[in-house]
Parts: C-alpha cells; sequence; structure tokens
C-alpha cells in the first residue's frame, strides 16, 4: 500500500471532525479542560485539600454531596436503563456501564429525588436525556467525573506542610479512594476511542463538557470555611 493510500484509508476511519490520529477522549477532554482547571482553583475542599488544612468536617461534606450525587445517578440507570434488554448494546460498553453502576452504589447514599437539592435535581436531568440515547453517550456523560477525578489526582500532591495529622490522615484517604477509580477512568478512555467512528464528535464533546459542569456545580455547592 502507497503512503497516499494509507493516508485516504485513515482520513476514511476519522469521525468527521477529527484528524487522522486524533483520539475522540483527548479532544473531548481539551475542549472542556479549561472547565477542570476552574474547578481544580475554586472548589474550597479542594483548596483546603492542597493546602494541607483539610477537617474532618470539610472532609464529610464534600463526601455527603457526593454520596447524594452518587445515589440519584445510580437510582436513575437502575430506573432507567437495562444493557441486557438492548442486544445491540456493545458487550464491553455494556459491562463498564454495569461496573460503573456498582461503583456508584457502593459510594451512594439514599435519598428520594423530590427531596435533592434543586442543583442535584438539575444535574439528574442531564442523565435522563443521555439515558435514553447511545449506551455510547451515556458512557461519556459518566466519564466525565473519573476524568476529572484524575486529573485532581495528578495536580494534588501531597503538601509540605500539614495543619495537623488529621488532615494528614484525610488527605491520604481522598487520594486512596481516588486511586481506586484510575483502572475505571482508563476503561472509560478505551472504550470511548474503540466506538469513536460510531459517534458524532460535537454531541460527545457536549455531553462531556455539560456533566463535567454538573461536577463544578457540586463543587461550588460545598463551603468549608472553618
Amino acid at each position: 500500500m502507497s503512503l497516499e493510500d494509507q493516508n485516504i484509508d485513515e482520513e476514511a476511519d476519522a469521525p468527521s471532525g477529527l484528524s487522522p490520529g486524533q483520539s475522540l477522549s483527548s479532544v473531548m477532554w481539551g475542549r472542556s479542560h479549561l472547565v477542570a482547571e476552574e474547578i481544580l482553583g475554586s472548589s474550597s475542599f479542594l483548596l483546603h485539600l492542597r493546602s494541607g488544612s483539610i477537617t474532618q468536617s470539610c472532609y464529610d461534606r464534600f463526601s455527603r454531596q457526593e454520596a447524594l450525587y452518587l445515589g440519584l445517578v445510580h437510582r436513575t440507570l437502575e430506573a432507567s436503563y437495562d444493557p441486557d434488554a438492548d442486544p445491540d448494546t456493545d458487550p464491553e460498553v455494556g459491562c463498564l456501564l454495569l461496573d460503573t453502576k456498582e461503583l456508584y452504589r457502593s459510594r451512594s447514599f439514599a435519598q428520594d429525588p423530590a427531596a435533592a437539592p434543586r442543583w442535584l435535581r438539575f444535574a439528574l436531568q442531564s442523565f435522563h436525556f443521555v439515558v435514553v440515547d447511545n449506551p455510547l453517550y451515556l458512557l461519556v456523560a459518566l466519564s466525565a467525573r473519573s476524568f476529572l477525578n484524575s486529573f485532581v489526582l495528578e495536580s494534588v500532591p501531597l503538601p509540605g506542610f500539614m495543619r495537623s495529622p488529621e488532615s494528614e490522615s484525610l488527605y491520604q484517604r481522598w487520594r486512596e479512594e481516588a486511586e481506586e477509580e484510575l483502572t475505571l477512568t482508563h476503561r472509560f478512555k478505551d472504550v470511548i476511542e474503540k466506538h469513536q467512528n460510531k459517534s458524532d464528535i460535537y454531541k460527545t464533546i457536549n455531553v462531556f463538557r455539560e456533566h463535567l459542569m454538573n461536577q463544578k456545580i457540586l463543587h461550588r455547592h460545598i463551603e468549608c470555611e472553618e
């Protein structure tokens, strides 16, 4: 095969809007990276974590809000999506969705959706739209939290100064929990890239950004001023 023929084949394999050899996951993250930077720089919880001044009350506020979010997303997925009922779902996609649901269940806090804060109900509405769509876009939506957590994990090293042994213990606890999800992040990336030829690049970018914005709203509603 000539170099010219190879280039034509690569262009045919690339989704519309992507350059040959470019991955969809890198593009969707690149288009929303500034949102992640804003979360890192404005989150009260992350600012206390980075400064070595995290307290039990601050950690508990974050954990509770995230557990509420995970619990209601899990409930939405349980009620609205069953990969076994969709014979067209790729087994790899279905397996990743099930594993993500199980993780959310294990870290969730049960609450009636009607009693959830307004911001959380808004976040759930954005999930309803992708649940009834192609499972690939549901994966993209779920990947936003995972990608953000991996980015934060890389961006928040152990502070040089710790306010107390409690702060150091809480930092280590946060890091261990975040590292447990790294494998899931890699799986999201691999599956999204494997199926990128079946995805609309602009829709993928918009879904990912919307659900990354949900994470920004979650962090905004956690105040850790002592």
